[in-house]
């Protein structure tokens, strides 16, 4: 099946053919797929030459290929460097609780709340608190968390 113009059928010959979820993919992928043609004509009548949209296709996808490899490789030889420099990445925590107040063992007792939230622990849903750390934790849970 062809289309109305000679680029509409160049579009038609090889069209993306993805279906996605969202309303705009049907948007996005036949603007690259004009695109596409657009540059292919370009490219022939530049460099004067009858080359088929396949052909073009397969040089341009191995050329796009060649300079993501590249970038990729630059890439996580620049994320690795910022790995080791900076390890502190994201927010810094709001309850940082420090060790030596979580194991000292004086006044940690077990309340009860009226809110509830993530045991610190096990990440299930609890009632009880540390009443000296101010840390949300089952029953089940205090003293492993206290002794760890």
């Amino acid at each position: 099946m062809g289309g109305v113009d000679l680029h509409d059928n160049g579009i038609a010959n090889y069209r993306i053919r993805v279906k996605g979820k969202k309303w705009w993919w049907p948007l996005f992928s036949n603007a690259v797929d004009s695109a596409v043609v657009n540059s292919w004509k370009f490219y022939n009548l530049v460099n004067g030459e009858k080359s088929s949209q396949f052909d073009y296709r397969s040089k341009l996808v191995l050329s796009l290929l060649k300079s993501s490899s590249k970038k990729s490789n630059e890439e996580t030889i620049n994320e690795s460097a910022v790995s080791i420099t900076n390890t502190n990445l994201g927010r810094p925590s709001k309850n940082a609780l420090p060790t030596a107040i979580r194991k000292d063992d004086i006044g940690h007792l077990i309340i009860r709340k009226n809110e509830r939230r993530r045991c610190r622990n096990c990440q299930s849903q609890t009632i009880y608190s540390c009443k000296k750390c101010n840390v949300f934790l089952h029953p089940d849970c205090f003293q492993e968390f206290h002794e760890k």
